[in-house]
């Protein structure tokens, strides 16, 4: 058991590093941006990038996690080759002939999200930019389908470095403000794009199965109305507060939405990225329910750990990174980095629907958490702004939680201890509260963050950690130990042979 969470944390931990030089260009970046741009413009080019979620939904036909998961099921290679180039010769066409239709209403696109034509240019570098992006899609699946740890990071560094040097010249340098932005992404995953699609024909060949195709489809499409769904759970609040609180309210509200969901993308991303290849065969291993469960709480802890970090010192991160302009941004931090603690447990919660293929359940359960989202934006935004759309997230998220939960173990049961996951958000609380009424003394920083460090020991206290645990816990510090010893030796024989 140990191996196979050890295996599953190392592919994380390499993932992630690609997933880190991927999406670290937009937080590296905010110093400048928040510097080049106002908060109206922070909110336009908001606006813009949620837009182009919702048409990768639509155009991706849920085909990134089929193409994975139908690669998983073929045993020829031949077979898997072609899974990956049907899902290439099927959705690039596809993707070309909507953006170009969708170009030739481009003004109408911007008077429909801006009730004006003044960023007619910025949809079109956006459409442009949400071909490219979709083009990268199945490459991507392909690599991480196979494990490819080396190109996948290789690529990942690789976009991250041409991202950066190309948003400064445009951005800082030419000062092209949200057009910039648009146009630096849009040459950098155009550039990547390419590279990653030859490299995949290459070696899959060209082929393409029309009754794959169907199979593919099938199981894929119900993902488009779940994607829809998850869309407004994750990015609607910006189009409400658009209507309510106009385009400064989007900019402030998304740079902490941003900061908020640091760990969201750099511990869940990469992790999701593994396990979508890695949940089938844990699953059918003679203790695969109870590995599943033991995953699901020790991801919880790491997210809880270092959400109550970037929790407490949000006001101090904000500070650092962001221009004074911004400096509200912090107050929904907290909020919503809660309610992305409940959006990650449904991540690992949904394997069932995976497993069993039964997918087609998920978007009427995103359905209907997508409809009491909707009713809690139109109640608390217009009146709370802000604090409101926070509040509906988090909402809305622990609700979407507790209903995936109940439908998912009926699919398939797993032994979850719930009493765990509550101790591990309480004993959070109780850290978090302690750090907004102590008196620090300076600098209040450091004593916040090292406070933080405690957290493990809280949880300990609390009885969180059962009996195996606290054994390998032993076996892992006996073992430091023992090798600290042994370094020390080492070096003390080093010395007595120079100095003799």
């Amino acid at each position: 058991m140990w191996e196979q969470l050890k295996q599953l944390g190392r592919h994380s931990v390499i993932y992630g590093i690609g997933v880190m030089a991927t999406q670290a260009v937009g937080f590296i970046l905010i110093p400048i941006y928040t510097r080049v741009l106002t908060p109206a413009d922070y909110g336009v080019y908001e606006v813009i990038n949620r837009s182009l979620d919702v048409l990768i939904i639509f155009l991706g036909v849920g085909l990134r996690v089929t193409a994975i998961r139908f690669y998983q099921d073929g045993d020829d290679l031949r077979v898997k080759n072609r899974v990956i180039s049907t899902a290439v010769l099927f959705m690039v066409p596809l993707g070309l002939a909507v953006i170009l239709g969708m170009l030739a209403f481009a003004p109408s696109w911007s008077r429909l999200l801006f009730g004006g034509l003044e960023h007619t240019r910025l949809v079109r570098l956006a459409l442009g930019l949400a071909f490219a992006e979709l083009c990268f899609i199945i490459p991507a699946a392909y690599i991480i389908a196979r494990l490819r740890s080396v190109l996948f990071i290789a690529v990942s560094v690789g976009k991250f470095v041409v991202g950066i040097l190309l948003n400064i010249y445009f951005v800082y340098y030419l000062r092209r403000g949200v057009e910039g932005i648009l146009l630096a992404n849009l040459i950098n995953s155009s550039v990547f794009s390419v590279i990653l699609l030859y490299v995949t024909l290459r070696e899959v060949g060209l082929g393409f199965d029309r009754s794959r195709l169907s199979g593919m489809l099938r199981f894929g499409l119900p993902f488009v109305p779940g994607g829809i769904f998850s869309f407004i759970l994750n990015s609607g609040d910006r189009f409400f507060l658009l209507h309510y609180g106009g385009e400064t309210a989007v900019g402030l509200y998304a740079l902490g939405y941003k900061f908020a969901t640091l760990i969201s993308m750099f511990v869940m991303g990469p992790f999701v990225q593994v396990w979508g290849a890695l949940m089938v065969p844990i699953s059918r291993r003679a203790d695969g329910p109870e590995m599943l469960a033991r995953v699901f709480i020790y991801v919880m802890f790491l997210y809880t750990w270092i959400g109550l970090g970037l929790s407490v010192l949000s006001v101090e991160v904000v500070e650092l990174v962001a221009d004074p302009k911004f400096q509200s941004a912090h107050q929904i931090i907290p909020l919503v980095v809660l309610a992305y603690l409940f959006w990650s447990t449904i991540n690992i919660g949904d394997t069932p629907f995976f497993v069993t293929k039964r997918t087609a359940i998920k978007p009427f359960i995103f359905g209907v958490a997508a409809i009491v989202n909707l009713a809690l934006y139109r109640l608390l935004i217009p009146v709370y702004g802000g604090w409101g759309a926070a509040w509906a997230t988090l909402i809305s998220f622990v609700f979407f939680a507790v209903l995936t939960r109940i439908v998912a173990q009926k699919v398939m049961h797993i032994p979850y201890n719930n009493y765990r996951f509550l101790g591990l958000v309480l004993t959070a609380g109780v850290f978090y509260g302690l750090t907004r009424i102590i008196p620090w003394p300076y600098p209040t920083p450091v004593w916040k963050a090292a406070f933080c460090l405690l957290f493990p020991l809280g949880l300990y206290v609390i009885g969180f950690f059962d009996r195996t645990e606290k054994d390998k816990i032993r076996e892992l510090w006996q073992t430091y130990l023992q090798r600290g010893k042994t370094d020390s030796g080492t070096g003390h024989e080093t010395r007595a042979k120079m100095s003799g």
